[in-house]
């Protein structure tokens, strides 16, 4: 089953799902003041030399730890390994964070800061601080050194970072005006949309979108807004039981 999201240039009095031949209108949006980009040169230049430094001290990050590397000894297949293994933890990790701790049943600062963040127009810049970037990797490096050879660890490190920013990218760019490149970037951003405007138990990925299937978290708008409609009938039809 195909579904198409349609999202205006412009910022939208409303987000329209369309799943099959039925369509869902979601409540209007508020303006901002934010600055969004709407192209690519202005999204690089925000992401990357914008106030939040985060982005740039890792790329920075990433340099240091590459020559620092090289420096060491020849790269093997085992740094490759590590390099790719670590990648891919990223992307699992970030969708088991995101379902269980994020929109955790239980209450706590990062609950509460990613709540604030879904109540915030779609449209908005959203970067992580460049202290809490450089601490969880610095914190992933340490974790690496302890348990593999410097060399190894540096490795591991690198993939780990990498995709890093890649989800920062990934969760900045998907709220911005910019039309996606690709089809890829396009199932990114309609993920997210989906899971900030239909229901945020689901679409929980963002670097690797395919992570959703493997974990059952990407049902078909229709599936969900069945779910809905059901929900809402039990509930309607309990109050008129009650009355």
């Amino acid at each position: 089953m195909t579904t198409q999201l349609v999202i205006p240039n412009k910022m939208p009095s409303a987000l329209t799902t369309t799943t099959d031949k039925s369509t869902t209108t979601y409540a209007p949006t508020t303006t901002t003041q934010l600055v969004i980009p709407n192209n690519m040169p202005d999204a690089l230049n925000r992401f990357f030399l914008g106030p939040n430094k985060g982005p740039i001290c890792v790329v920075g990050m990433l340099f240091f730890m590459t020559a620092w590397r090289l420096s060491l000894s020849p790269l093997t297949p085992l740094d490759a390994a590590l390099f790719g293994g670590m990648a891919l933890y990223w992307c699992i990790q970030e969708h088991v964070i995101h379902d269980k701790l994020l929109h955790s049943q239980f209450v706590w600062m990062g609950r509460d800061i990613h709540k604030a963040h879904h109540e915030k127009p779609y449209f908005n810049i959203s970067i992580d601080p460049a202290w809490l970037m450089i601490a969880w990797l610095s914190a992933a490096h340490a974790l690496f050194r302890f348990l593999l050879p410097l060399s190894l660890s540096l490795s591991a490190t690198l993939g780990y970072a990498s995709f890093g920013l890649l989800y920062e990218w990934a969760h900045y760019i998907v709220h911005t005006r910019v039309k996606p490149p690709n089809d890829f970037w396009k199932r990114v951003r309609d993920n997210h949309i989906k899971h900030h405007l239909v229901d945020d138990r689901y679409w929980l990925s963002f670097t690797l979108p395919v992570v959703d299937d493997v974990f059952g978290t990407n049902p078909s708008v229709h599936e969900v807004k069945r779910e809905h409609a059901l929900k809402h009938q039990t509930s309607r039809n309990g109050d008129l039981k009650g009355s």
